[in-house]
């Protein structure tokens, strides 16, 4: 019998270490869950609201709105091209694809002509850039929409329409070629490149992806 208690004794322990470590687990998880920024803002928006502070309330809720565009931003950017073969970029833009904060990765931003979130990329092949943007959750999308949705409006600014794969693309007087996503994201490839490679940008871009935001 003692010797049997004696065994029983380190699987005990054993069990105890394990069920310690994974209750030291769930409560990382929880702070992690807890410490999440979105979800800080909106519960501090419902403790102001509760209070009647609804000037707080309001930027609380405005704030969490700008924490969710940024992160939809980062996910943007996995929407654009690689570069073509004999083309290159740069090593940041790869290296730092999923980072908000880079210049050439994806920025959430409300200041820009579009408003909303914007992802751009920039190629170069000898002395040709081509610039590659998707812009979207802006309220102005609607209006982009009827130009770029409406061949006699687009053919009367002189403009070019054109079918890239499943996608219709417009070639405006500049040679910037702009594709609307079905979920009303513009793509819009600019630069001192050749038209081809910008249509070819263009039809690279993952619409399939992008057609989930």
């Amino acid at each position: 019998m003692t010797s049997e208690l004696a065994r029983r004794g380190p699987v005990r322990r054993s069990l105890h270490a394990a069920g310690m470590t994974v209750a030291l687990f769930a409560m990382i998880i929880a702070s992690a869950v807890q410490a999440d920024p979105v979800t800080q803002e909106i519960d501090r928006a419902k403790t102001a609201y509760l209070q009647g502070k609804l000037t707080d309330a309001k930027q609380s809720l405005e704030l969490a709105a700008q924490l969710v565009l940024q992160q939809k931003a980062k996910l943007l950017n996995n929407t654009l091209p690689p570069p073509f073969l004999g083309w290159t970029t740069d090593k940041a833009a790869v290296a730092d694809a999923t980072d908000a904060t880079t210049p050439t990765g994806a920025v959430a931003t409300s200041n820009n002509l579009l408003g909303g979130i914007t992802a751009t990329r920039s190629f170069h092949k000898g002395s040709k850039t081509c610039n590659v943007t998707v812009s979207g959750d802006s309220p102005l999308m609607s209006v982009v929409s009827m130009f770029l949705t409406n061949p006699t409006v687009a053919q009367a600014s002189g403009a070019r329409m054109q079918r890239i794969g499943n996608q219709r693309a417009i070639i405006t007087q500049d040679n910037e070629v702009q594709v609307l996503s079905p979920n009303n994201y513009l793509v819009t490839v600019s630069g001192d490149c050749d038209v081809a490679d910008k249509l070819a940008y263009a039809g690279a871009v993952d619409y399939v992806r992008l057609a989930s935001f």
